[in-house]
């Protein structure tokens, strides 16, 4: 699996957010409109979460963009997910297929994150090897009554 930065394929600012480089607005234009429009997968899931809240490392069978609506998220990735990066409002990155990734809510309030994941079918998400533990001792609890 590709580890560090060479895991993250694209890092997204959006123009005029007040910030150097290439989201500067005075250097940034836009592309020419698509000549038609591709609705979302059925795979984009925006995630409301309390502090501290989110996914464990996992991996989809395709890439995942995460866009950070509000709040702050860190996303992290790598097989012990020792690379992270924090989202602030409209930033965006995208993990390739294959990575292990997950995410959280690092801000102080609750925060809406955009994941879209790049396949209609994604197939079964893969969990990384080091939540087994958890994973057992979860199942041997009783079900909780709904």
């Amino acid at each position: 699996m590709p580890t560090g930065r060479q895991a993250v394929r694209q890092s997204v600012r959006c123009p005029g957010d007040g910030r150097r480089g290439r989201g500067d607005s005075a250097t940034w234009s836009l592309p020419p409109a698509p000549s038609r429009i591709v609705p979302l997968p059925d795979t984009s899931v925006p995630s409301a979460s309390a502090p501290g809240n989110g996914a464990a490392l996992h991996s989809h069978g395709s890439e995942e963009t995460f866009i950070a609506l509000t709040g702050r998220w860190e996303v992290y990735w790598g097989d012990e997910g020792r690379e992270s990066v924090v989202l602030e409002p409209f930033d965006g990155m995208v993990v390739p297929d294959g990575v292990l990734r997950g995410f959280r809510n690092a801000g102080e309030g609750e925060a809406l994150l955009l994941t879209v994941l790049g396949a209609h079918d994604t197939g079964r998400c893969v969990w990384a090897e080091s939540l087994r533990p958890a994973f057992v001792e979860a199942a041997r609890q009783p079900a909780r009554p709904r």
